[in-house]
């Protein structure tokens, strides 16, 4: 429905503001800025014919939006036909303008907004309205314009100058930015959302300490907008402090945080429509910006809560925040308005399924196979799901008939050729898989998956040129698929063929960049390969990027402990990463990391005792300790450091 009225504009795709609008609230200005100001006249001519009026498509709206934008259009109309004062009918225009904005006829409203500036060119409301509009078009440039205008009229305005600082942000203009918040904050000390603005100025350049402070004095007045928990942490994080900023992450629901502006609040006062709500929540969706759709979709239902089409559309929006338990409630509650509601089943039964709660999953994906038995794509779940608690000969029955009402249906067979290989029926496994893996395009995320089980279908009895082909073909298929990628690095290492084992993990570091193995797998190949200084490279680059994952923080201090090149070797920071990893993970071989990287400092009889309780943990682990780290307490003695931490005598 959307794309018809999209098609009429002219302008890029929306991007909304960071910081939200909250409802209208007292603000102590001399002037109520949702009041017209007095306006100095305009020019004869522009006066003279208020031009063509825009008249947008409305079929898609339902009657009552209809009616009130048909009203609002003709009422322009007929004051300029009755000859009306020239002043009421440039209000009434400037009504229309908003009326269009507010159900984002965006190129019905843009041209409205632009004729009525010219008609009022001293009235603050339209350039500060058209900020709004061409931040949701995503035309920045035009937005930080009107932006300025709207300034120029009103310079202290708060919601403006905070709007000017956003935009200032995001192209990383960060004098202009904090002019635009510290003038803002000037006139409204309590205002969260120039604390906001300021602490990711300042976190920007590089002082984490001074940007958690203004975050921090942003959630004490306004505690509700938890995204502001996720500036903190990073900040804490920066700061070295691990266990808050761990603290803080954990609290970010991405609720934003808000401010108080009046225009903004009466373009929402003009909606008559909860569907116009939820085509916004849909919109915001589609945009990638789900923290918005929640609010439109919470918006709605405070009004019709039992609106089981903006539950479920709130739900999706949660689901793509990471929020599983809220978009349950929802889920749950828009069917037990809609009990036949077949995507809230469907959907509730995969949140299910993530939390291995293989019971309730079957159970809803069982109703919704009952409320539409022809969706083939949910039987195939189905019979993957109870084939995974056991229930094969089920499974096999429903995928077989799922097969003979559409042979062409790739995720029954290969769901069946999986079913086959737990069962060990390895040639039958074989014949459903290479039937998947040979057909024509069009299924080619279940080629490669099909392709990625015959490489692990029989490692033994598959010379490795094969499992190779396989895995190079499922990487083909599926290029952004990270498991295929991940097995496909892994041969090559097993095989020896280390460069091209590193440049697959790398590829793969690209497509799941908090995947710790991923990046572990990308600097031990580039270590085992010789390749040190890009070893030392891409290490630093992963331990940035995960601070606190022990393994990455092990693996680049003993690179940089006892690397053959000279010019890799950084003795102190090695001590720096390996005290983390032992503070926080102290087993036998990050201890004995802290041994080599003290030895490289020339710290030898530190580095001899610490080697000391790596081989007393070793015993009292294992009975036993082994030759190779004997072999290093002795260097140490010796005052010698270790060269090869991952070879030598066992």
């Amino acid at each position: 429905m959307r794309s018809r009225r999209r098609a009429q504009a002219r302008v890029a795709p929306r991007i909304a503001l960071l910081l939200a609008c909250a409802s209208p609230a007292a603000w102590g200005q001399p002037q109520d800025p949702a009041s017209p100001p007095t306006t100095a006249p305009a020019s004869a001519a522009a006066v003279a014919d208020l031009g063509a009026i825009p008249v947008p498509v409305l079929d898609d709206f339902e009657p009552a939006v209809r009616e009130q934008l048909e009203e609002s259009r003709l009422a322009v109309e007929r004051m300029q036909a009755d000859g009306s004062r020239r002043a009421d009918v440039t209000e009434a225009l400037g009504e229309l303008c908003l009326v269009y904005l507010r159900y984002e006829l965006m190129a019905a409203a843009e041209p409205c907004l632009r004729q009525v500036r010219a008609l009022q060119p001293v009235d603050f409301r339209w350039p500060y309205y058209q900020t709004i509009l061409y931040v949701r078009d995503g035309d920045l440039v035009e937005a930080r314009a009107s932006v300025d205008a709207a300034l120029a009229l009103r310079p202290g305005d708060v919601p403006a100058l905070l709007r000017s600082g956003d935009l200032h942000l995001r192209e990383q203009e960060l004098d202009e930015a904090e002019r635009a918040f510290t003038a803002a904050l000037e006139r409204e000390p309590s205002s969260s959302a120039a604390r906001f603005g300021l602490g990711r100025i300042v976190a920007a350049r590089g002082d984490p300490a001074a940007a958690a402070g203004h975050f921090e004095a942003a959630l004490a007045g306004q505690p509700a907008g938890s995204l502001v928990h996720y500036h903190v942490g990073m900040a804490y994080r920066a700061l070295g402090e691990l266990e808050r900023a761990r603290a803080e992450l954990a609290k970010n629901r991405q609720q934003p945080i808000l401010f108080p502006d009046p225009l903004a609040a009466r373009l929402d006062a003009l909606s008559v429509s909860q569907r116009a709500l939820l085509f916004r929540g849909v919109e915001a969706r589609r945009r990638g910006r789900p923290e918005l759709a929640v609010g439109a979709f919470e918006e709605l239902l405070v009004s019709d809560p039992d609106n089981a089409d903006a539950r479920y559309n709130l739900a999706r929006a949660l689901i793509d925040l990471g929020r599983l338990a809220d978009a349950e409630r929802h889920l749950r509650r828009s069917i037990e308005v809609r009990p036949d509601f077949f995507d809230a089943h469907f959907n509730l039964a995969v949140i299910l399924g993530r939390r291995e709660d293989g019971d309730g999953a079957v159970r809803h994906l069982t109703r919704a196979v009952e409320i539409d038995p022809d969706h083939l794509p949910t039987r195939v779940l189905w019979a993957r799901l109870v084939a995974q608690q056991g229930r094969r000969a089920e499974a096999i029955a429903e995928l077989e008939q799922v097969l003979s009402i559409d042979a062409a249906t790739p995720g029954a067979r290969l769901a069946l050729g999986a079913i086959e290989a737990d069962l060990g029926n390895l040639e039958a496994a074989k014949r459903h898989l290479r039937a998947v893996a040979e057909q024509a395009a069009g299924a080619d995320r279940e080629r490669s998956q099909a392709h990625l089980l015959l490489a692990r279908l029989d490692p033994r009895g598959t010379p490795r040129q094969q499992v190779l082909a396989h895995l190079r073909s499922a990487v083909d298929l599926d290029p952004g698929g990270a498991p295929a990628r991940a097995a496909l690095a892994e041969e090559l290492a097993r095989g020896g063929d280390l460069a091209p084992a590193a440049d697959e993990f790398g590829r793969l570091v690209e497509l799941s960049p908090e995947d710790a193995g991923a990046h572990l797998g990308r600097g031990m190949t580039l270590v085992l390969a010789g390749r040190y200084g890009r070893a030392r490279e891409s290490l630093e680059a992963s331990v940035g990027r995960l601070p606190d994952h022990p393994a990455l923080g092990d693996l680049l201090a003993r690179l940089l402990a006892t690397c053959p090149d000279p010019a890799v070797r950084d003795g102190e920071r090695a001590i720096v990463l390996a005290e983390r990893v032992v503070e926080v993970d102290p087993t036998v071989d990050h201890l004995e990391t802290l041994a080599m990287a003290l030895a490289e400092a020339g710290r030898w009889e530190e580095a001899a005792v610490w080697q000391r309780r790596a081989l007393a943990q070793e015993e009292a682990s294992s009975g036993s300790t082994s030759e190779r780290r004997r072999h290093r307490l002795t260097l140490y003695e010796q005052r010698q450091p270790v060269r090869a931490p991952w070879i030598g005598p066992q």
